[in-house]
């Protein structure tokens, strides 16, 4: 298997579970900026996405009705828009690979009209990414501290719900 480095990280390189996750501060879709380290205090799920991944497409429809279940006050569930991983394919012939931050934004905006679900939007240089690995469709759950609780290099909402409803569960 390939090992991480500085050109090609991996899943396995980045935060295990327990450590502080590396801070991002992103655009979102709505205009304003979705900065991690605001987010303290409450438990945090997310996942990298882009419009011409299916699996991405279905896990965000599945991630809205999750947001809809948990209070705003205890848990944030958003995405995080990366890369294409099937531009011009698989149905997407619209779709092509993006080569600027406005390009990137505007394919992330028509997924965020899909589902009603935060979207961020990693900028054209991928440093969010990168900082987590280079893995499409990978969820991440953080606990109130920010530290790494759960990761996945395939996103699952079921799994995602399940760590969720442990953490509340285990406070209360």
């Amino acid at each position: 298997a390939r090992q991480g480095s500085k050109d090609w990280p991996t899943f396995a390189d980045r935060t295990e579970p327990g450590e502080v996750t590396p801070d991002f501060d992103l655009m979102t879709t709505s205009g304003g900026r979705l900065k991690l380290s605001d987010l303290r205090g409450k438990y945090v799920a997310f996942m990298f996405v882009a419009i011409t991944c299916p699996p991405a497409r279905l896990e965000t429809e599945r991630w809205a009705r999750l947001q809809a279940k948990y209070s705003a006050d205890d848990v944030k569930l958003f995405v995080i828009y990366s890369r294409e991983q099937h531009a011009g394919e698989w149905g997407y012939p619209d779709y092509q690979d993006t080569t600027t931050d406005e390009e990137k934004l505007a394919y992330a905006e028509a997924l965020a009209a899909l589902p009603p679900l935060d979207v961020a939007v990693d900028p054209i240089t991928e440093d969010t990414l990168e900082a987590y690995g280079i893995v499409p469709n990978a969820a991440y759950v953080l606990n109130r501290d920010q530290k790494l609780v759960f990761k996945s290099s395939w996103s699952d909402s079921l799994k995602v719900e399940t760590v969720l409803d442990t953490l509340l569960a285990l406070e209360g």
